[in-house]
């Protein structure tokens, strides 16, 4: 939850796609550098 209000932060557009997932999950990936 914290990474996504985040991301709805950065890219307002996110919001609009949180509602029309209807209650849905949107899982959320972070990617780091392995070495």
């Amino acid at each position: 939850d914290r990474l996504w209000n985040l991301a709805k932060d950065f890219i307002p557009s996110y919001a609009d796609y949180e509602r029309l997932a209807a209650g849905r999950t949107i899982p959320v990936l972070v990617f780091s550098e392995c070495a």
